[in-house]
């Protein structure tokens, strides 16, 4: 498995990916938004084909995680972990000082994932996510130099 950052030529395959498991995906037209922005966008390659990516926003000195993504059948191989780690390294050759995010509240695996890996819960958002509505608990990690 290789990890790289993502351009615009990915966008359709960052997609698809979103279409079989997110369930309000982002469109082609979304990522070419979210990847000509100031982010940071990586992926997991298995044998040449795109299996995950995570991505991330860049607002002043934090890190947005927007989200980390493995298709079904290549999850609980530690995948989601490495993009993590990778996004917090992009996150402090940055210089940013925070990770952020928020993740549905009963997405318990992610939840612990983040926990193992230094998040700590903040808070939540009522309703924040559709289909179907559920609340967003609110994680974040302070990022060391």
């Amino acid at each position: 498995m290789e990890i790289k950052k993502l351009d615009l030529t990915y966008c359709e395959m960052l997609a698809e990916i979103d279409k079989a498991c997110m369930s309000v995906p982002y469109s082609v037209s979304m990522f070419e938004n979210e990847l000509k922005n100031n982010t940071c966008y990586l992926g997991a390659f298995y044998d040449g084909t795109l299996i995950a990516y995570g991505g991330m926003w860049f607002v002043a000195d934090e890190g947005q995680i927007t989200n980390i993504v493995v298709i079904e059948s290549h999850r609980r191989r530690g995948i989601g972990k490495k993009i993590l780690n990778e996004l917090e390294f992009c996150a402090k050759e940055k210089g940013m000082s925070v990770l952020n995010l928020e993740v549905r509240e009963t997405n318990y695996k992610a939840i612990s994932l983040y926990e193992k890996n230094g998040f700590i819960r903040d808070g939540f958002r009522k309703n924040y996510y559709k289909s179907p509505t559920e609340n967003a608990v609110l994680m974040s990690k302070k990022i060391i130099h």
